[in-house]
């Protein structure tokens, strides 16, 4: 059983000259804590002072979770676990799927963009689908279980709103037969890792017309790019 317990430390005031950092504009933290990690978000800036403690609570500074892998193997957690275990004093074997429940929470159904860890577990993954329905942006790692792969299809209608996907992992005809279907603004496809032949290739240019070859600074370099420039120009030009 694991149990998350307070922050080990509190935050105190500190200042500089005669400025408090707790004299800050609220507002101009939150928008500037927005633009940083989920690290930085637990571990760093709530321990600073006060006022940037109170920052973090706003839901503004969660839109954007990007979590990082982690190994957890309880006899050699990674460096990120083990400092979260200390500072919010978790007993017993950590759990990834409390963690990004946790972490998801914070943005109170607002999160725009979600970066999947490849510890994800299939619990979390629903609880992604079922919490942030504004979202923008999912990134699949490339070691994401197939299990998982093969559940992401069924989801995909939880995020009308979707416009930009990042594969890692193996392409997947079905998640991008359900974008076609359900995400009417869906826009960007980047695939960075994952393999790609003919039959994949086509399966995009048919399903999303308007994505080209190129869109997506990573697209070029990929296995399989070649196949999809060269389906992409069939059609176009009906070669």
């Amino acid at each position: 059983m694991v149990r998350w317990g307070k922050r080990r430390f509190q935050a105190t005031s500190v200042s500089i000259g005669e400025q408090k950092w707790e004299d800050l504009n609220m507002d101009c933290l939150v928008n500037i804590f927005g633009r940083l990690g989920i690290e930085s978000l637990l571990l760093d800036v709530p321990f600073v002072c006060k006022s940037w403690s109170k920052a973090t609570l706003s839901p503004l500074c969660w839109q954007r979770l990007i979590f990082p892998n982690m190994s957890l193997d309880p006899s050699r957690y990674d460096f990120f676990t083990c400092r979260l275990m200390v500072e919010y004093q978790v007993k017993g074997v950590f759990s990834i799927t409390s963690f990004m429940k946790s972490v998801i929470n914070r943005s109170r159904r607002s999160a725009t963009t979600v970066a999947l860890p490849s510890c994800c577990t299939e619990e979390a993954l629903v609880y992604v689908a079922e919490v942030c329905p504004d979202l923008r942006t999912l990134e699949l790692p490339y070691n994401l279980h197939r299990n998982l792969k093969l559940k992401i299809p069924n989801l995909i209608s939880k995020w009308e709103n979707l416009e930009h996907l990042i594969l890692e992992c193996d392409f997947e005809i079905p998640i991008i037969a359900e974008i076609s279907i359900h995400c009417k603004n869906f826009h960007s496809l980047t695939v960075k890792r994952a393999r790609m032949g003919k039959v994949e290739a086509s399966a995009i240019v048919t399903l999303l017309p308007k994505i080209r070859p190129g869109m997506g600074s990573q697209n070029e370099s990929m296995e399989g790019y070649e196949e999809w420039r060269g389906a992409y120009f069939q059609v176009v030009y009906r070669l």
